[in-house]
């Protein structure tokens, strides 16, 4: 959620906050499907800028991403084999002159992109999701294609006076500790890129990686292992209609045309499409690698929220799901609810009536405002009514400078959906020395299948609870009813 070094809190309207928190709830939707497949359908026929620009653009701008992102992923041995990678894949490139920098960056997201002057990124989250060194390779390249063919400059020649690298560093930069600003900068950046330009650099990224001695058919298993994904995350948002509202296929290309589309250029290359892969060292690549939330900004464990670093842990009521980013907690439930929880710093002089009132719902009139206790806490809870929407809020004091807030926004407030907001709210409560140090991280980790194994059997040791089948498949990239072959690395995820 926050790290204690952050002084993100702010206080605002409760408008505002739900407006804040919905807007963070869409791109989180969204953020699982970063790849690469924008685009509006510019032609490239204007004059470039120049080259000398493009890397002035990528040198000032890439301090900026990195921020904004959480900062790089800190793993030497994982950069040097991603290093390595990038290294064979330039020396084939259109344009070895480039220097290219690839940065891990250190959010869940699954996304790769690229800045002008050859600054590549890819996710820790995109890189929990590939299985070999070729999907990493068709990755890279295909970022790799977009610099090569400078689409970069030739989106900024079509937006004038605006640079859309700049467009989108500032994006990004609104609130540099905001995970959900972060996504979007890079939705951004991807966005900038034509239909024509994606079919480009997929053309540009298969022909280096084939070049580099990687296999294709990389590119359309990694695309169909993001679909899988999507789907996943898109199923954790659907609401009880049956549409996702944040359906990333809603707006662009579908990735089975994708699919087909980088299917068919790579079987121009002359290559078996079951020629091995380059699996068991890239899965020692990311032995350890950190999967889902930073510990800095607290970790989910199935329905509850744990900040081992600010000691103090809540639980959502079931049917409910946890999604964490670095300036809050959205609490998604049924008929299109949602929670959302943060906190404040108060004035020692303020009550917590008056910073209900004045403060947190300034311009909104909060009704049935009511003093209590959550465990041994002072808390007040209210109501509210704005935009034909209803809230019920609580604002729990923490300590004495601090207030955690329970704010839930609902088009109807029936009975259970007041039960499990109180729920959670009374959930809230400090975690011992001994709790706090238990509290450790996912990490991704390998293990060689046995005679006798069965996804089933293998998703019962993941170190989660809801829809680890599923999630063990989408890791691994394997299908419904298919068999796992004796002796292969798998990844599960584990403490």
């Amino acid at each position: 959620m926050y790290s204690p070094s952050l002084d993100f809190f702010r206080a605002g309207s409760l408008l505002k906050l739900v407006q804040a928190g919905l807007l963070a709830l869409l791109v989180a939707g969204c953020s699982s499907a970063q790849d690469f497949e924008q685009g509006f359908g510019f032609e490239d026929n204007l004059p470039l800028v120049s080259e000398a620009r493009e890397r002035r653009l990528g040198e000032r701008e890439h301090p900026r991403i990195v921020a904004a992102f959480g900062g790089a992923y800190q793993d030497q041995r994982l950069q040097a084999g991603l290093d390595e990678i990038v290294d064979r894949l330039a020396s084939v490139s259109p344009r070895p002159d480039i220097s290219y920098q690839l940065t891990v960056l250190n959010t869940p997201a699954v996304n790769a992109f690229a800045l002008p002057g050859g600054y590549l990124y890819v996710t820790r989250g995109l890189l929990a999701l590939a299985n070999d060194n070729d999907e990493i390779a068709a990755v890279i390249s295909h970022e790799m294609g977009h610099v090569s063919a400078r689409h970069a400059a030739k989106r900024e020649s079509q937006a004038s006076t605006v640079s859309v690298v700049g467009r989108v560093a500032q994006q990004a930069l609104r609130n540099s500790t905001n995970d959900a600003g972060a996504v979007a900068a890079a939705r951004g950046l991807n966005a900038s890129f034509s239909r024509q330009q994606e079919f480009e650099a997929d053309q540009i990224g298969l022909d280096t990686s084939v070049q580099a001695g990687f296999n294709p058919y990389g590119a359309a298993t990694f695309l169909a292992s993001m679909r899988d994904d999507r789907s996943r995350r898109d199923r954790l948002l659907r609401q009880d209609d049956g549409s996702t509202g944040t359906s990333f296929l809603a707006t662009h290309p579908s990735t089975p045309d994708r699919i087909s589309r980088v299917l068919e250029l790579s079987g121009g290359f002359g290559i078996e499409e079951n020629r091995p892969r380059q699996r068991d060292q890239f899965l020692g690549l990311i032995e350890g690698l950190l999967y889902g939330d930073d510990p800095r900004e607290g970790i989910i464990r199935d329905r509850a929220f744990i900040h081992p670093g600010l000691h103090f842990t809540f639980e959502a009521p079931p049917g409910f799901n946890l999604q964490n980013a670095s300036d809050a907690v959205f609490i998604l439930g049924p008929d299109g609810s949602a929670m959302r929880f943060d906190g404040v710093d108060i004035s020692t002089r303020q009550t917590l009536g008056e910073f209900v009132r004045n403060v947190w719902a300034r311009g909104v009139t909060v009704q049935d405002v009511t003093p209590g206790r959550v465990g041994n806490m002072e808390a007040v809870f209210g109501s509210a009514r704005h935009g034909g929407w209803n809230y019920r809020l609580a604002a729990v004091r923490f300590s004495e400078d601090k207030v955690f807030r329970f704010l839930l926004a609902a088009r109807d407030v029936s009975e259970e959906l007041e039960d499990g907001f109180a729920s959670t709210v009374n959930s809230l409560r400090t975690l011992s020395v001994e709790e706090a140090a238990s509290a450790r991280p996912l990490r991704i980790r390998t293990v060689r299948v046995s005679a006798g194994d069965t996804p089933e059997k293998l998703a019962r040791q993941m170190a989660v609870r809801d829809n680890a089948l599923e999630q063990f498949r989408v890791l691994n990239g394997i299908e419904p009813g298919e068999t796992l072959p004796v002796g292969e690395l798998i990844k599960i995820i584990a403490e």
